[in-house]
């Protein structure tokens, strides 16, 4: 078995880097997600453990996680042994592994890094140690307010007609029979950017300019979480999120039910 994650083998990186040199749009998106850490670098501030404990740490590792969880999922919740062969030859598979690359090897990494310097101080994230009691505070916090931000946008999506044809066309029709969990990360990247990252980070800002300062540490278990309840979603197995990938589907935009439950559009059979 090959114990090197998939987005950190030569193949794959070698073809990250040529779509960097051929697509000067994705090149200006990667410029435009690193520009905390360009920012530091430029003005002297540039700090060697924050660098390593996003970059590193909630980046790479968090993708080397999120690999892992693929197994696990394909373990626990396909009913049939995954094709890879027939996964590859469908036009989500490079849509699936562009964002998957992009996420662990910049855009992860760089948010945190932005969290942890470049945000306005009142709503900066920390790095200090921090009790059980008050991580399960800030967890519990990040997961209601995360669920907010998450179904009121993938909301708009839907309503947004020219948002809704890409999102149909990107994400539900992925067929999870063939990929399982994969085609929780098929989507635009732009959408995926906005929907699936920046939905968890909103809430940390929030949560730092009422006074509860977020604590870096409490990131990286939160967004495995998020990470393994979001690919069993899309494995079929999770009637909720099923229901919203049917035909037509006007309902259970969120992750956890609550906000979907407080707004009226919550369905279970």
């Amino acid at each position: 078995m090959n114990t090197i994650a998939p987005f950190l083998t030569k193949e794959r990186l070698s073809k990250k880097i040529d779509h960097i040199n051929n697509d000067y749009e994705y090149g200006l998106n990667i410029f435009l997600l690193n520009i905390p850490l360009l920012y530091t670098i430029v003005y002297g501030t540039f700090d060697t453990n924050i660098f390593l404990f996003s970059y590193l740490f909630t980046g790479l590792f968090q993708g080397c996680i999120t690999s892992l969880l693929y197994k696990i999922c394909d373990s626990l919740y396909s009913t049939k042994t995954t094709n890879f062969n027939e996964w590859k030859t469908t036009k989500f598979y490079d849509n699936v592994v562009l964002n998957f690359d992009s996420a662990y090897l910049y855009a992860v990494g760089s948010s945190v890094y932005g969290a942890l310097t470049f945000v306005p101080s009142c709503i900066r994230w920390e790095i200090k140690s921090i009790t059980l009691y008050d991580a399960c505070v800030q967890l519990c916090l990040l997961a209601l307010l995360h669920d907010i931000f998450f179904t009121l946008t993938h909301y708009t999506i839907h309503k947004i007609p020219i948002l809704r044809r890409s999102h149909i066309e990107l994400h539900h029709k992925c067929p999870i029979d063939i990929a399982s969990s994969r085609c929780a990360y098929s989507s635009s990247g732009l959408e995926a950017l906005f929907r699936d990252l920046y939905t968890a980070f909103v809430p940390t800002f929030l949560m730092g300019y009422f006074g509860l300062t977020f604590n870096a540490y409490v990131w990286a278990p939160y967004y495995t979480l998020y990470t393994y309840w979001s690919l069993y979603m899309h494995t079929g197995h999770n009637i909720y999120h099923t229901l919203h990938h049917s035909k037509n589907s006007m309902r259970n935009y969120g992750i956890y039910y609550i906000t979907d439950y407080l707004i009226g559009t919550l369905e279970l059979p």
